[in-house]
């Protein structure tokens, strides 16, 4: 049966079928089985909710939506219990097929931008109309002593903690990364974070210990099913975190 309050609800709206497909980022042919009553996956049922305005259960009565958007556990394809587990889903694999967002966020993101042809990737990703951004801490974060005790490393009153190195070569790296339009990146001073790398709609969150190097902490792999989910819970305090960072500038030798 064809699905006539989403036909209502699109011409409500005062849009064409083609235009809602583009909005929700799907082939027209796929909104026209949804019109001729095929039922959308969660992801593009929210999707579709948003554009036009109107809840999915407005929509879909027929479907059991009391719990839609706190499925959580729904969301986790995989945990491991080391990042570094030889089964444990490849970042970079993810980095490669992303074509609308990168968000990187990690302390110092030394072990994502000394990967091999990582900033070329990044680039070429921003090139072709992907949004970049990158988020670390500031280098003279108090907190970076901090994470540097809890690693065993011993640090003098005078010494500068070995993270707060690492950050600094990672600015060098991102102060040139930034010359390229769609790249941006910002420093952040808080307690230490956990790591997200947001890669399209999926996430790697490595869930930080004390005194546990990251990559042998836990990792979560997720992916995004609906609104408010752990996916956008997660996004979210990126998100925070990103407004009230810092902007990092290109220097000029950068440019020049």
């Amino acid at each position: 049966m064809s699905n006539e309050r989403l036909r209502a609800a699109i011409h409500q709206a005062g849009i064409e079928v083609e235009e809602l497909a583009g909005r929700v980022e799907v082939d027209p042919k796929t909104a026209r089985r949804w019109l001729a009553g095929r039922t959308p996956r969660g992801l593009y049922r929210t999707r579709v909710a948003e554009v036009l305005g109107i809840t999915e259960a407005e929509l879909w009565p027929e479907l059991d939506l009391r719990v839609e958007g706190r499925d959580e556990k729904g969301e986790i394809l995989a945990a491991y219990a080391h990042a570094n587990d030889l089964a444990a889903t490849d970042w970079r694999a993810l980095l490669r097929r992303a074509t609308k967002h990168v968000d990187l966020l990690d302390l110092t993101l030394a072990d994502v931008l000394s990967g091999a042809g990582t900033t070329a990737v990044l680039e070429e990703k921003a090139a072709a109309g992907c949004s970049v951004r990158l988020l670390l801490s500031a280098p003279d974060s108090a907190h970076l002593v901090l994470t540097d005790a809890e690693q065993g490393e011993d640090v003098g009153l005078l010494d500068i903690p070995e993270s707060a190195r690492e950050v600094e070569r990672s600015i060098t790296t991102v102060e040139t990364l930034i010359t390229t339009a769609g790249i941006e990146a910002r420093t952040f001073v808080t307690a230490r974070v956990n790591s997200i790398l947001r890669l399209d709609e999926e996430m790697l969150v490595i869930l930080h210990l004390y005194g546990v190097p990251g990559d042998a902490a836990p990792m979560l792999h997720l992916k995004r099913q609906s609104s408010h989910g752990l996916f956008d819970r997660f996004l979210t305090h990126f998100d925070a975190l990103w407004l009230n960072a810092e902007p990092i500038l290109p220097s000029p030798t950068s440019v020049g």
